[in-house]
């Protein structure tokens, strides 16, 4: 779908040359080879179970590998976007070489990505308009909201219920 492929197109523009530490860089372009849309993405190796990493942290270490999540957050905020699909598969805990490197943070996945508030424009989304992205686990209840206008505070949520379950290795009962 044409439509689809243009606000594929545009998230990754978005994105472009977009450096942060704290995000997974992705390169210069969306190709369109045959037919379908691929985008050139840094590889990140050494990725570990965040539950499997955390799960023997202290305290201090789990605030460290939160807080680095977090600022890879604000970054995407900084350009006026949503990632709205924050949860422990797209944000890595990338092992270190040795017991003396603390392990670092990316966020991925930025297919629902919200440039709204960056373009100034209607909503973005490549989604129905009766259905929210993301997913139930880690979703706001903004998401079910649909007169609510998700901003950053959704993706802090998610990240909430992210370190949640990396430190329990249990989803949030919301009842």
């Amino acid at each position: 779908d044409d439509v689809y492929s243009a606000k594929k197109a545009r998230r990754i523009r978005a994105l472009d040359g977009l450096i942060h530490v704290n995000l997974v860089y992705s390169a210069v372009s969306c190709k369109n080879i045959e037919g379908r849309d691929f985008s050139i993405m840094e590889y990140v190796k050494n990725i570990v179970s965040p539950y499997s990493v955390c799960k023997n942290l202290t305290q201090e270490e789990h605030i460290k590998i939160i807080m680095k999540a977090a600022l890879g957050l604000r970054m995407i905020a900084d350009i006026g976007a949503v990632h709205r699909d924050i949860k422990p598969d797209n944000v890595f805990v990338i092992r270190g070489d040795s017991k003396h490197v603390e392990p670092e943070v990316k966020i991925a996945d930025f297919g629902l990505l919200d440039l709204t508030e960056r373009r100034n424009m209607q909503s973005d989304s490549i989604t129905a308009q009766d259905v929210r992205p993301g997913t139930p686990r880690f979703a706001s209840p903004e998401h079910y909201d649909f007169g609510c206008k998700l901003d950053i505070r959704a993706d802090i949520y998610s990240l909430g219920l992210t370190a949640y379950y990396w430190i329990t290795g249990e989803h949030v009962n919301l009842g």
